[in-house]
């Protein structure tokens, strides 16, 4: 419990940053078109195996948040914020490895999230990591989909 505390924690944390970002026209789209989902691709069976089922999650955040500032998000979580948990009960997993994970995004618990622009998405297999960076990802239409091959791994403490 206390895991899955700290995790939503630092979920609600990047909202408190990124719903102003969602909510303002930045030159990207403001508000979004409706629901979104992220579509990831190539997971590999070694971070499915620590990933499904957990308490881990996938927030989106500002893009180019330094690693200061990232430890600052996870140390001091928000209310809501923008992602998806690993046990909601809408993501799908296919595939026998790699395999292709699809998350619905939501802002809190119950709404969907329509927001568009570019983003970072962090995903935390757990609510000690590890956790990783898929960097610049631009969301517009409804299913936004990216690789595997373009995640990071970044060290929180």
């Amino acid at each position: 419990m206390k895991n899955f505390v700290k995790i939503f924690g630092m979920i609600a944390l990047i909202a408190v940053i990124g719903f102003p970002l969602v909510g303002c026209d930045n030159g990207n789209g403001g508000g979004g078109e409706g629901p979104k989902t992220l579509v990831i691709k190539d997971i590999p069976e070694s971070i499915r195996q620590i990933s499904y089922p957990a308490s881990g999650s996938i927030g989106i955040i500002p893009v180019g948040l330094s690693q200061e500032e990232l430890q600052e998000l996870y140390d001091n979580p928000p209310d809501s914020a923008p992602g998806a948990l690993f046990n909601n009960y809408d993501i799908t997993v296919s595939g026998s490895g790699p395999y292709t994970v699809t998350f619905p995004l939501y802002s809190g618990y119950d709404r969907r999230w329509t927001g568009s622009g570019t983003y970072d998405v962090v995903y935390g297999c757990s609510s000690t990591g590890p956790f990783y960076f898929i960097r610049s990802v631009t969301f517009s239409s409804g299913t936004t989909t990216v690789s595997w091959d373009d995640a990071e791994l970044v060290t929180l403490e």
